[in-house]
């Protein structure tokens, strides 16, 4: 049964009396996530539509729908929008404000998983349950970014906090107690954050623990599903009602249809679609440096491979977002973020102890990051990978060496080293301030403001040919119009010509590093001619129209690409 009376903390290590667990996960996160989250440019393709799309409520005094580059946003809920607004208003237009929510809610949750290992097994089990969850690789990317994921995985979390409570208490638990409204209210906002995922996990995970792992009836009754999918459906409705109204329709139409089933059926940029495979492969790399103990966190199963309830439970939570989005079209990594804290509910059980019962594949893991990462580290700086791209191979470098910290994290919690493997996160925050600023240094769009302000304006209108990214429209405060076609490079010109104070951009030439992979693959080795090259035709268009220009070269992070772009402005008559 769970632990519903643990031994007294005083009892315990120093670390687990009175309040010193819950202050050193909040100080862990602090000093895991905070390190170049202010500093590191708006990532990726949905960082900068989640942080433009709150500013243009903001401005809008819209509280129901988003909006990004002055049109709807449907792609996820309202939920994570208004947690960024608070941080927005305090500390303004500025990317830590943007990404507070995302850390905020990763300590959160670290917690709440501290609370769920409590109960289920003793206060050591929950803190580093909550330690680990906190300085694992995908949480350490997530939990600084932008999107809504983070919050989501927060409404996970809760509601299987409350849900555990529920079915595993050693009494009947009264109806519309407090562990239904932790349940249903983790729900509501799981769903909030980021849709139907969150409403999906809970449910398959009672599945798979109840026909697969247990194979025991469980006590669903005590879940109240009728007053609980009333009660989930009033508090979502309170915004989904109004928002559909407000949009007729549409946000049902595109946020479901276009963006959930869409992508359920159709692979993310034409990928291969590898179901299980694609995730037991990155499940590794996005639980580093832990996945290194996976042998200790998997239960010891009874006769006939049957778990106990509560270790079903936790697998069934672990292993419901890997069958989810197996079934999925769209892969990505971070898709099975939600099942993590069951896993370091499941590998710290026992506490730390458990860390170094370790075999061949502790070893066959940390050496599958070091055989790597040390020569990328050593030898990177000298990958031909494109012109006038140090920055780039800095930053291979620096990523590299992150690498080799993570797995050295490993090999000190494998001999419980722990003043040891403190200073090594202390070297990860330093690696991480010391890559983001490098990123910065060669980020394109704060090197378009800075070729804007050498020429003598920053312009109220703006286009950009061939160079669409996002990012583009948090930076520059305004709308932008993106172009792609071959023919709108003299429109765009003459669009420029003809109105006050705008700008142009043109991308003129990237290297992609997808290209280098691709030839790599097929025995090619590296390449050194850009995968596109639309100088002459560019060049040519601007030819004798009065059009004062800039060239800047910087990493596009959404393409992992090195450009070199134009910034333009009309000469003054």
């Amino acid at each position: 049964m769970p632990a519903t009376h643990p031994p007294s903390p005083a009892a315990g290590p120093w670390y687990l009396q009175a309040w010193r667990p819950r202050c050193i996960l909040i100080l862990l996160g602090l000093a895991l996530l905070l390190p170049g989250t202010a500093v590191l440019p708006l990532m990726d393709r949905d960082e900068p539509r989640f942080a433009q799309a709150t500013w243009e409520m903001m401005e809008r005094g819209e509280w129901f729908v988003p909006y990004f580059n002055d049109r709807y946003r449907f792609d996820k809920p309202v939920l994570s929008y208004w947690w960024m607004r608070i941080h927005d208003t305090l500390l303004g237009k500025t990317e830590l404000a943007t990404r507070l929510h995302s850390v905020v809610a990763a300590i959160l949750s670290a917690l709440v998983i501290l609370e769920i290992g409590k109960w289920l097994y003793s206060l050591q089990a929950g803190f580093w349950a909550g330690a680990g969850w906190l300085s694992c690789f995908q949480v350490l990317i997530h939990g600084r970014l932008c999107v809504a994921d983070m919050p989501m995985l927060f409404g996970v979390t809760v509601a299987f906090w409350g849900m555990l409570r529920l079915l595993e208490s050693p009494g009947e638990p009264g109806r519309w107690g407090k562990w239904f409204w932790v349940f249903a209210g983790g729900l509501s906002f799981g769903f909030l954050a980021k849709g139907p995922i969150a409403l999906a996990v809970p449910l398959v995970a009672v599945l798979l623990a109840r026909f697969v792992l247990h194979r025991e009836p469980i006590p669903w009754r005590r879940l109240q599903p009728v007053s609980l999918v009333l009660v989930v459906l009033l508090l979502v409705g309170l915004w989904g009602i109004p928002a559909l109204i407000k949009t007729k329709g549409q946000f049902w139409d595109e946020g479901i249809g276009e963006h959930v089933v869409h992508r359920g059926l159709e692979s993310f940029n034409g990928r291969l679609k590898i179901p299980i495979l694609y995730y037991l492969f990155f499940v590794n790399l996005s639980l580093l440096p832990w996945s290194a103990f996976w042998p200790a966190a998997w239960p010891k199963p009874g006769d006939q491979w049957k778990w106990e309830r509560r270790e079903a439970l936790l697998l069934g939570w672990l292993l419901g977002p890997v069958l989810i989005f197996s079934l999925y079209a769209t892969q990505l990594p971070h898709y099975i973020l939600p099942g993590f804290p069951a896993f370091f509910v499941l590998l710290f059980r026992f506490g730390p102890k458990v860390l170094a019962r370790t075999g061949r594949w502790f070893w066959f893991v940390v050496g599958s990051v070091l055989v790597p990462a040390i020569p990328i580290a050593i030898f990177g700086a000298r990958l031909p990978i494109a012109p006038d791209a140090d920055a780039i191979r800095l930053i291979l470098v620096l990523g590299a060496l992150l690498f080799v910290c993570v797995a050295s994290w490993a090999i000190l919690a494998r001999f419980r080293t722990w003043p040891w493997a403190l200073a090594a996160v202390a070297v990860g925050g330093l690696l991480t301030q010391a890559l983001c600023e490098v990123i910065r240094s060669v980020h394109p769009a704060p090197l378009i403001l800075e070729a804007f302000d050498e020429m003598g304006a920053r312009p109220r209108l703006l286009r950009a040919w061939g160079y669409e990214e996002p990012n583009l429209v948090f930076y520059v405060t305004h709308p932008v119009e993106f172009k792609r076609k071959p023919a709108e490079v003299t429109t765009s010109i003459d669009w420029a010509l003809a109105k006050e104070r705008a700008g142009l951009i043109f991308l003129l030439r990237e290297w992609r590093l997808q290209d280098q992979i691709d030839s790599l693959v097929k025995g090619g080795g590296l390449v050194s001619a850009p995968s596109r090259d639309d100088r002459e035709m560019i060049g040519a268009a601007m030819e004798g129209r009065g059009l004062a220009s800039r060239r800047i070269k910087g990493f596009n992070v959404a393409r992992a690409s090195w450009v070199e772009l134009m910034v333009c402005l009309p000469r003054e008559r």
